[in-house]
């Protein structure tokens, strides 16, 4: 299957938001999935606010 979302531009803030939100998703994931250790859940939620900054300032 596709992947449905639009290519980004290498270091557009469009891309930055993209991964932000993709780690925001990890994390959300790693938080419902007992398995997952929690320094995961919040390396993935410390990355999505990160990478939103970047693509903010950017």
């Amino acid at each position: 299957m596709k992947d449905a979302r639009q290519p980004r531009v290498p270091g557009s803030p469009e891309e930055w938001l993209d991964f932000a939100k993709s780690d925001l998703q990890m994390a959300e994931v790693g938080k419902r999935e007992l398995s997952i250790r929690r320094e995961l859940v919040c390396f993935h939620a410390q990355q999505a606010a990160e990478k939103a900054i970047k693509g903010v300032l950017l």
